[in-house]
């Protein structure tokens, strides 16, 4: 790695902490780097951190379009991640 270069992992752990402040943050990569966006768009790891409030779930439930059972289920720690497919 070149002198003044900061690894991918530490590139991100940095942006994270840059960002602690937000409760949703937007990530993508481009140029072979991880960088933060405004807004979601395809593509893009969305970082939910706690504590949010329920006008934040339901936001992001909203801007995604993504059920908010599956957002509420994920607060579950009995919960693990899965994959549905639904029968068409």
């Amino acid at each position: 790695m070149l002198p003044g270069k900061i690894s991918g992992k530490s590139r991100l752990t940095t942006i994270l902490r840059q960002s602690a402040d937000r409760v949703i943050q937007y990530f993508k990569n481009a140029e072979n780097q991880t960088i933060e966006v405004d807004r979601p768009e395809n593509g893009v790891w969305v970082n939910v951190v706690p504590p949010f409030k329920e006008e934040e779930f339901i936001e992001l439930s909203e801007t995604l379009d993504i059920p908010i059972e599956f957002l509420r289920d994920s607060l579950d720690i009995d919960e693990r991640p899965r994959y549905e497919v639904e029968d068409m």
